[in-house]
């Protein structure tokens, strides 16, 4: 395996010598945009690890080069920065908080590789139907870029087929959306809608329009979700209640309103919750030389 790291941080090369001194994974690094393309035009790799600071120009260049990998792992430097990424639908294998451990990492980068080949295998064989969160939309659209392929996909809800958005391509990139890209955002920010990404049979008019899949993560990144609706606070209304009646209710009063509320609240159990994986700490564990390797101690999994 063949990665090439963009980056400029001594921590991380330290990091990714550990890697490759346990693995027989070999690393580029580059420090600056010109390095990175002269890199990918004469190279070929695996996957592409990057700073989150050049986040970018470097998805502007992985984008416009058909040959390069489109499997992309963004190292955060803040995690309060997440959601930013979020946005675009990224999936867990796409992103790695620094300082980060080197085992973990590689089974990220592997994992991320692996999903970005069964990806590019499922459109080649028209089975476009993708989980949301395992696959990330984010990774199916860069696999569209390095294809010729006009469709209309859309992300829809798996408990109830709804659509929740449709993603005009044409040429493999994105050129408009069916919905405002506020409303993109919010959708994909929410963890607690099981979304999958399917090629709808149906055609959308287009709400928005882009040049490309490279501006519309610009708007995504950029854009601004709807306000929020404002709420009366209760205190004001509890003043205009008071105002109109001088009525203080009794002690029995007060028990006897409390005795009916408790008769009609019925408790509804929850069945199941759903974790966005990107908002845990996960441990891993894969076979090295005969041995299980954990990239947490052992003791973290309660065994």
């Amino acid at each position: 395996m063949k990665i090439i790291a963009f980056h400029n941080r001594e921590d991380i090369a330290a990091l990714l010598e550990e890697v490759e001194a346990i693995t027989q994974v070999k690393i580029e690094k580059v420090e600056d945009i010109e390095e990175f393309k002269e890199k990918t035009l004469k190279e070929q790799f695996d996957a592409i690890v990057v700073l989150d600071t050049f986040f970018e120009s470097a998805i502007t260049v992985a984008l416009n080069h058909p040959k390069l990998s489109k499997a992309l792992c963004i190292l955060l430097q803040k995690e309060e920065d997440l959601n930013n990424f979020l946005r675009l639908g990224i999936s867990e294998a796409n992103i790695e908080y620094i300082p980060f451990n080197p085992l973990t990492f590689l089974v990220k980068v592997r994992a991320l590789q692996s999903n970005t080949l069964h990806i590019k295998e499922a459109i080649a064989k028209g089975h476009i139907n993708f989980d949301f969160f395992r696959f990330g939309l984010f990774n199916v659209l860069n696999v569209f870029t390095s294809t010729e392929k006009s469709l209309f996909l859309s992300v829809k809800n798996v408990e109830t087929d709804e659509c929740l958005y449709t993603l005009h391509l044409e040429k493999g990139q994105v050129v408009g959306a069916n919905t405002d890209i506020g409303r993109i955002i919010e959708i994909n920010l929410d963890d607690s809608i099981p979304k999958r990404i399917v090629k709808d049979p149906l055609e959308y008019e287009d709400k928005v329009s882009f040049k490309d899949t490279i501006q519309f993560y610009r708007a995504l990144l950029k854009g601004k979700i709807t306000e929020e609706v404002k709420v009366t606070p209760i205190e004001d209304k509890r003043e205009n209640i008071c105002s109109t009646t001088d009525h203080k209710p009794s002690t029995e009063e007060v028990e006897e309103i409390l005795e009916e509320a408790l008769r009609e609240f019925e408790p509804v159990r929850i069945e199941s919750v759903r974790i966005n994986p990107l908002r845990e700490k996960r441990i891993y564990s894969f076979p090295y030389k005969r041995y299980l390797i954990f990239t947490q101690p052992y003791e973290g999994l309660g065994g």
